[in-house]
């Protein structure tokens, strides 16, 4: 298989990678065919000058090669480019295989550039693990009007070739089912969002109503296509206490995870369980895994057929079961073989791979057990150093031991790290020790532990582990350090929050209470200047009040031209009224007088006021002659009508005189001028009996 980031091409020299330039794809000459050829003209010529194997020459958009984006991390597309890359081997199609891994983009982009460039007829797309890829690559075929075809999954308005996985899955869960009477299976379902994945999990639902196991007596696990999580997903199963009698997951990959946990768990296949996979892989074969074969090369042909145009609707291979040793077929005391041998540096590359897409130490933990008899450590030990001061003696925790069969992840008490590992699990390593510090660019973060090496490829062993532990573990730490630095920024940004919060509460609880103060004191202005004008006895507006008020109307009667009418009165013996009856008496008198005299003046521009003493005056903005008498005479009138008891008064009762004048400002000098005549015209009135008015010149 292609390594990450690589292209494949098949061309005369067979299946093989081949050289990127620039944005797009450059192949060896002569490959390409130009879409003339297949009406029976000739090809285009190489370029001068290049020969197989140095440099070569882009193709034009009209070019006869196809680009194939597949998912570099599984076997299954070599496999089928491999059935169409041989259909098309006689029409001298080209086909370049893009491998795409996880969640980088890179070579998604890569193949955009050169759907952009023109280098390509046509585009498969087979199921990805990188969704995220397969949109990238599908909206730019669609934008740059380059047809697709669809391999696994369905894509609007593209020719699909599927498998169909019901067949081979109810053919494997009947021989499951029935034949190895299981009851307790366990499903490790795929990717979320993968058709296959769906179309294989309906399968094993609809296999256990057939046999009338119900669901709750199976498990589903989330454990998608890949052999790692597989393993942690079902480890975590049977640690829960769950015992199954067969395990059945979704691909090849995530049976061989399957392997790897219950065999750390002590069970025996398939003498204790069996176990399935999906795919028909190489390596199915070779372990006596039972699987399903989705006939990956007769996929490939259908789509080259599509290629070709003598397949233009979508094609449907049927899948079938292979069984296996692992489900007790062929010698079922020999059991599953174990895997071949592999390089272990090459299985210190996987297991690095794997390391970094973990999201946490604790995840790096989960996934260490299962790799470590595959790099033939047999005792292990990974020790922690725990955050604290730079300066003393470092403390340290062991988050994992594996010795022999024996695997515990727990987290020790803190001990001094010189010791290596604390006197509780010295036993765990009887023998000599050897121990390697896992370093990254931002410091020591622990230690490893294990047994001394015997020859030189185990050194070469632990120590690549020991750089890609170091690695991983700085990264995530530093990671982890960061995340708790924006933890404790939030938290004090939230605390800023709070506080400035409770200031800006403070702050508008003294606003309003300055506000309420300031009500309260323009409240009482307004009622000490409502009391420094008004008279206490009579209740309406005092001497410094009306003296006020007749230079304001006076200076605006002068301004507009109008006249200003005044009404003086005064009680009549008034003296003797208080000899008579008390001056209690002389004030409530006071009150009903001014108040009568009140309701006389019906404007609301009119003043009444006490003048002083038993003198009250009426004051009459705008007021002519005839309607200053009328205001006069209604006065007299009005407290007269009050019948107040008065033995001495000319009636026997209350009464008032009143003088009235009439001023014109925009004539007269001064406001005293009115109420020099206003006076007169009292005088007069008394002179004349009291109880009346009299006007200027009467």
């Amino acid at each position: 298989m292609a390594s990450r980031g690589e292209v494949w091409s098949w061309g005369p020299a067979g299946w093989g990678p081949v050289r990127c330039t620039g944005c797009g794809v450059s192949v060896e000459p002569g490959v390409g065919l130009d879409p003339v050829a297949r009406r029976g003209e000739r090809a285009p010529e190489p370029v001068k000058g290049t020969r197989r194997g140095a440099d070569v020459r882009p193709v034009t958009r009209r070019a006869q090669r196809v680009a194939a984006l597949v998912d570099g991390g599984v076997d299954f597309p070599r496999r089928l480019l491999a059935g169409l890359c041989a259909r098309l081997a006689p029409t001298q199609w080209q086909v370049v295989a893009y491998n795409t891994w996880r969640d980088r983009l890179h070579d998604a982009d890569l193949l955009v550039q050169a759907l952009e460039a023109g280098h390509f007829a046509a585009l498969i797309v087979t199921q990805q693990r990188n969704a995220e890829s397969e949109r990238v690559a599908v909206t730019a075929a669609r934008k740059y009007h380059v047809p697709v075809l669809g391999v696994g999954r369905r894509v609007p308005g593209a020719v699909a070739v599927m498998a169909d996985n019901h067949v081979g899955m109810s053919a494997l869960l009947d021989h499951v089912l029935a034949d190895g009477k299981a009851r307790r299976p366990v499903f490790l379902r795929g990717n979320p969002g993968s058709p296959d994945a769906e179309e294989r999990e309906d399968a094993f639902v609809q296999g256990l109503r057939r046999h009338d196991i119900p669901l709750c007596a199976a498990r589903v696990l989330d454990s998608g296509f890949d052999r790692d999580p597989a393993f942690r997903a079902l480890n975590r199963c049977l640690q829960d206490g769950f015992r199954p009698d067969a395990v059945v997951a979704g691909n090849d990959e995530a049976a061989l995870g399957a392997l790897d946990a219950v065999a750390l768990a002590g069970f025996r296949v398939p003498q204790d369980l069996s176990v399935t996979g999906f795919d028909d892989s190489p390596i199915a074969e070779l372990i006596g895994l039972t699987s399903i074969d989705q006939d990956l090369p007769a996929q490939g042909r259908a789509v080259a057929e599509a290629l070709l145009g003598t397949g233009r609707r979508d094609v449907v291979v049927v899948s079938a079961a292979r069984l296996r040793r692992s489900t007790g077929v062929e010698c079922a005391e020999s059991g599953v073989r174990p895997l071949p041998h592999r390089d272990r540096l090459a299985q210190v590359h996987d297991l690095h791979r794997v390391l970094t897409t973990c999201s946490s130490v604790a995840e790096v933990i989960d996934v260490l057990p299962a790799w470590l008899p595959r790099l033939g450590i047999d005792r292990f030990a990974l020790v922690l150093r725990l955050p604290g001061p730079t300066s003393g003696e470092a403390l340290a925790r062991v988050a994992l031991l594996c010795s022999g069969d024996v695997v515990q992840t727990h987290s020790s008490a803190p001990f001094p790290e010189r010791l290596l590992l604390p006197p509780a699990l010295e036993d765990a390593f009887p023998q000599a020790v050897a121990v390697r510090t896992l370093v990254g660019p931002s410091g020591c973060h622990g230690l490893m532990v294990h047994g001394i090496e015997q020859d030189e490829q185990d050194r070469t062993v632990t120590a690549a582990l020991q750089v890609a532990l170091g690695q991983v573990v700085d990264t995530l730490q530093r990671e982890q350090e960061l995340t708790h630095r924006a933890e404790a920024l939030g938290r004090h940004a939230e605390r800023l929050e709070e506080l400035v919060a409770e200031r800006t509460a403070a702050l508008e609880a003294e606003v309003a209470t300055r506000q309420a103060a300031e009500a309260r004191l323009r409240k009482a202005n307004v009622e000490l200047e409502r009391l420094s004008s008004m008279d206490e006895v009579t209740q309406v507006a005092n001497r410094r009040a009306f003296n006020r008020f007749l230079e304001s109307a006076w200076d605006r009667a002068s301004r507009d031209g109008e006249p200003v009418g005044l009404v003086m009165c005064d009680l009549d013996a008034f003296k003797a009224y208080n000899d008579l009856y008390g001056h209690l008496a002389g004030d409530h008198c006071l009150r009903q007088v001014a108040a009568a005299l009140t309701s006389s003046a019906r404007r609301s521009s009119d003043l009444v006021a006490r003048y002083g003493g038993e003198e009250l005056v009426l004051l009459l903005p705008g007021a002519g002659p005839e309607a200053t008498a009328r205001v006069a005479e209604a006065a007299v009138a009005a407290v007269r009508a009050l019948r107040l008891e008065h033995e001495r008064g000319p009636r026997g009762l209350v009464t008032v005189s009143a003088g009235w004048a009439v001023a014109n400002p925009a004539l007269e000098d001064d406001e005293q001028s009115l109420i020099r005549a206003a006076d007169t015209a009292l005088y007069r009135a008394k002179e004349h009996g009291r109880d009346r008015c009299v006007g200027p010149g009467r």
